[in-house]
């Protein structure tokens, strides 16, 4: 588990890199320290501090030594059994990629939007966060792409991190997508709810995966012409 010293502040003098520029508790652990495969990203892999493309974190000519870089569209979700105080980061573009690209920064709680970023486009300083996620059991992260496409949505989490309560077990990165559904010991039928809010249905029998839902997996009360006839389940 890594853990920020147990100062008040965090500073870093050396060069332009930037560390913690705020008041961190002994109990804070960085987004950088936990799993990463559960986190999805629109192009590539998201990186433990490092942006998208594997250099340093940078947001307006300004390095971050901590973060998470990643690309929109992008998604995490993290069980933090209402351990949780605070969830900090400093967000933006990452230099890399040139004064292009447009995205937006989502954090929610058990389902319920705690903060966003607003649209960011182009190079724009970081924008800081300090959300409280005081008794949230499910915390969300999500980068969404802007209204141009994601082309260049090389999206940084920069300097993240998680001050828990007092002998709080670490977050627990869980899949994207919470399925729920019917299962016996020979038959399966799982759903999944996507961003979009729609119902997705994997294949009978078949078992959840960490993979988007397509827009054909859309599941309906039943096959056909979309009246309902008879009960669905």
């Amino acid at each position: 588990m890594r853990k920020s010293p147990s100062l008040a502040k965090v500073v870093c003098l050396a060069g332009p890199v930037i560390c913690a520029a705020r008041l961190v508790g002994a109990e804070t652990v960085w987004l950088s320290s936990l799993d990463l495969t559960k986190m999805t990203s629109g192009w590539s892999v998201p990186k433990a501090d490092l942006g998208v493309v594997g250099k340093p974190i940078s947001i307006d000519g300004k390095q971050f030594a901590r973060g998470v870089g990643t690309h929109a569209k992008s998604k995490m979700r993290l069980d933090l059994g209402g351990k949780g105080k605070r969830f900090l980061a400093q967000v933006g573009l990452d230099d890399s990629a040139e004064g292009h690209g447009g995205v937006e920064f989502l954090v929610t709680g058990d389902g319920r939007v705690l903060w966003r970023s607003g649209l960011i486009v182009g190079r724009q300083p970081a924008r800081t966060l300090d959300v409280d996620i005081t008794g949230v059991r499910i915390l969300g992260l999500r980068v969404t792409a802007g209204n141009d496409g994601t082309g260049y949505d090389h999206a940084d989490w920069a300097e993240a991190g998680f001050v828990m309560q007092d002998g709080a077990s670490l977050p627990v990165p869980l899949p994207p997508l919470e399925p729920f559904g019917l299962k016996t010991k020979s038959f399966a039928l799982e759903f999944e709810v996507g961003d979009d809010s729609r119902l997705n249905q994997h294949a009978v029998g078949a078992g959840s995966t960490d993979e988007p839902p397509q827009r054909f997996d859309e599941a309906y009360p039943q096959w056909g012409d979309g009246y309902t006839w008879e009960s669905a389940l």
